[in-house]
């Protein structure tokens, strides 16, 4: 829903359509933030099951896997290392090129996106560059999230 949010802000973008503007200004904020709730919330189950199939073999606790998200700076490398431990928790061979695609992409929205919006004042926050970096991290995102349920379902169901 995130990036269909995203595409409709970029669409407003380019056609200056007004009902464009007001619907994506409705659903942006919720749907961001409900966005980040079920993915919280999902990590936290997956950091739950790795605990059980790996017992002391991850770097944050569940309650930190959560945490790190909101500490400046520590934000920018430790969700990385605490989805790697939910892979390697859960089994996965191979396909780890997900979690770094997906952390990439998500480092040039948070970071690249704010820094292009700071060097052009003027910049339009829903420009195509701006919604592409969304979009595919968003598409990232569900393949991690997929792949990482899927392997862990498998295990459980072992």
């Amino acid at each position: 829903m995130q990036a269909v949010v995203q595409v409709i802000l970029g669409l407003n973008s380019w056609t200056g359509s007004r009902f464009l503007a007001q619907a994506a200004a409705l659903l942006s904020m919720p749907v961001f933030l409900g966005t980040i709730v079920v993915f919280l919330c999902w990590l936290r189950r997956c950091r739950l099951n790795a605990e059980a199939f790996a017992p002391g073999t991850h770097k944050y606790t569940v309650g930190g896997a959560v945490g790190v998200w909101f500490i400046p700076v520590v934000m920018w490398w430790a969700p990385r290392r605490v989805v790697v431990d939910l892979w390697r928790a859960g089994g996965s061979t191979g396909g780890a090129w997900v979690i770094d695609a997906w952390w990439v992409a998500w480092i040039a929205k948070s970071v690249g996106v704010t820094a292009y919006m700071v060097i052009d004042l003027q910049g339009n926050p829903n420009a195509p560059l701006v919604v592409l970096v969304d979009v595919v991290a968003v598409i990232l995102a569900i393949l991690l999230v997929g792949r990482i349920t899927a392997t862990q379902s498998a295990k459980i169901k072992a």
